[in-house]
């Protein structure tokens, strides 16, 4: 068991033997962003307990029994962030090997080659293409039973073809957002800050619309019997909802989710996106790259407060929201434990940024097979460990409590 797992772990040595093909597509797919992704994928399809007459929420709920909710929860969390994260080994390749942060499997796959990454990305392309096909062919038929059960001859929305162009469009959409964020021939957005923020936020968006196109079924009118048109573009337009508990409000819904989400997802994406910065700051700064924090921040200190200051005006926000409505408690103190572990971290263990191996908290050991490994820093083990078990304690919450989808 021990070597099996050690061998995940990029090795350092010279005779090191290669990783197999299934190790490698493992760690391109970055197993700890799963939970990313797994949050961006469910938060169109909670349900709100608190109000059963919301009808489009308790439609959403019943996803849960559907093969499709959890065909479409593995095709965000491994083929496609396969094909995402493996774009962007292929580009910054060159730039990983000087990235301590790197060594560790959970953050990146420094040491495959180009030919290896080639290899992957043609991999994840087949498993990331092939079946939307089937999707699309799956929709249409349940879509067709259920306007002939209806004794409706409208058949334009049980169409392969217009399932199929969807899907297309948004995987081509997802390809030229994640070119345009790793590659020149786009703009290299990755190194342009503050731009590749932006471009991460559409990124992420992207995820969410393809969870509201396979959960949501296209034959339904939307709420206040809206367009079907309104299905296809994800917008929903305005109706009355039961936001803070008490009285009507107006909103709208983009993709099966309220505003609230929108915001908290900038949130997310800014304080994920400077944070990653902070870690690779001083690699970053020693090439040039012109991230959003390299060229905000002339010293470490300048980036850590930016990213500090961030981190505590999301806790304000939350707070803000958990004052109207109590149902944003887990939300309000997910926010305050990333602030605070940021805070904890970087006061008692500089190990959170990307250090030389040689130091304390990023050894080389050797295991058992004598071959020379990194050690996974306990810094970046503690943010990791508290991150993802907050983040599935707040999606849990959320999910029941439907307060992205009221």
């Amino acid at each position: 068991m021990t070597t099996t797992m050690t061998s995940i772990i990029r090795t350092k040595s010279p005779i090191a033997m290669p990783n197999a093909l299934w190790q490698d597509l493992l760690v391109v797919s970055r197993p700890g962003w799963w939970l990313v992704s797994l949050w961006l994928y469910v938060a169109p399809t909670t349900r709100d307990i608190t109000d059963q007459s919301n009808d489009f929420s308790a439609t959403l709920s019943s996803s849960l029994d559907s093969c499709l909710f959890w065909f479409g929860l593995c095709y965000v969390c491994f083929p496609l962030n396969l094909l995402t994260y493996g774009l962007n080994d292929l580009a910054d390749a060159e730039m990983d090997k000087h990235n301590p942060r790197k060594q560790i499997w959970i953050f990146g796959s420094q040491g495959l080659s180009k030919p290896r990454l080639y290899s992957i990305i043609q991999i994840a392309i087949f498993l990331t293409s092939a079946p939307l096909l089937a999707l699309s062919i799956f929709q249409a038929n349940l879509s067709s039973s259920f306007i002939e059960s209806k004794g409706d001859g409208n058949n334009t929305l049980s169409s392969v073809g217009m399932f199929l162009l969807i899907y297309l469009i948004w995987y081509i959409t997802g390809l030229m957002v994640n070119i345009s964020y790793n590659f020149p021939v786009l703009g290299h957005m990755s190194k342009n800050g503050p731009f590749e923020t932006l471009v991460v936020y559409v990124g992420y968006s992207i995820v969410t619309s393809f969870s509201y196109w396979v959960n949501t079924p296209s034959f339904r009118q939307g709420p206040n019997g809206q367009p079907l048109i309104h299905w296809v573009l994800g917008f929903e337009g305005t109706h009355p909802t039961n936001l803070m508990g008490g009285g009507s409000s107006t909103s709208f819904r983009l993709f099966g989710c309220n505003h609230l989400y929108w915001t908290h997802l900038a949130f997310l994406v800014l304080r994920t996106q400077l944070w990653m910065e902070y870690m690779d700051y001083e690699s970053d700064s020693k090439c040039s790259r012109g991230t959003t924090l390299v060229r905000m921040a002339k010293t470490k200190q300048a980036a850590r407060w930016i990213v500090a200051s961030v981190l505590w005006a999301e806790v304000m926000w939350t707070f803000s929201i958990w004052l109207m409505d109590p149902d944003w408690n887990i939300a309000m103190a997910f926010s305050c434990m990333g602030a605070v572990l940021f805070e904890y971290v970087e006061r008692h263990d500089k190990g959170l940024t990307t250090t030389p191996p040689s130091t304390k908290l990023s050894t080389s050991h050797k295991n058992k097979t004598g071959k020379s490994t990194t050690a996974f820093p306990m810094s970046l083990a503690m943010l990791v460990a508290g991150q993802n078990l907050g983040g599935l304690a707040l999606l849990y919450d959320v999910w029941c409590k439907g307060i992205f989808v009221r």
